[in-house]
């Protein structure tokens, strides 16, 4: 019983690791390409068409069209990218600490690429922020668990009228 716990923890963590090195690979790249001249935060050269540099480079690499010849390879660095972070999120997020609950039964890979490029487009402002900070706000409006749901707050009491006692 022992072996086979620890055997299953070795399971996680690899996979854990592998997850993570996946999206490290998609990301870190960037860093290396920044010049030294560059005081913008996030701002980076993109080394080849498929460098995921800002929210915004993610977005258009989604937003391919199929008649286009990089169509297979975007939509792969894009369905690929999002894998490697709801993988992360998943593997290192504790179930009652989430903020994104995905649906069961889950979505189509289209189904989810068509929501995220229609939210990327109702919020330009995400466009030069990180593209896991895009991702993660995406998937916590698009897919919020029942307990992080908006609440509405109860309505404040009534206030008392002029001159009258209050007990």
């Amino acid at each position: 019983m022992t072996a086979h716990r620890v055997a299953s923890t070795a399971a996680r963590t690899t996979a854990t690791a592998a997850a993570f090195a996946g999206l490290m690979s998609l990301t870190a790249l960037p860093a290396l390409a920044q010049t030294a001249g560059d005081d913008t935060q996030y701002s980076y050269k993109r080394p080849s068409p498929t460098t995921i540099t800002t929210f915004g480079s993610l977005v258009d690499l989604c937003n391919t069209p199929e008649s286009s010849m990089r169509y297979d390879e975007n939509h792969g660095v894009c369905v690929g990218y999002f894998s490697g972070f709801v993988d992360l999120y998943l593997a290192e997020t504790p179930v009652s600490s989430r903020v994104v609950c995905l649906p069961n039964p889950p979505t189509t890979r289209q189904e989810a690429r068509n929501k995220f490029v229609a939210w990327a487009s109702s919020h330009p402002d995400m466009t030069a922020q990180p593209a896991a900070v895009g991702v993660y706000r995406f998937l916590a409006a698009t897919y919020p668990c029942a307990s992080t749901a908006p609440t509405v707050a109860p309505p404040a009491p009534l206030a008392s009228p002029a001159g009258s006692a209050t007990p």
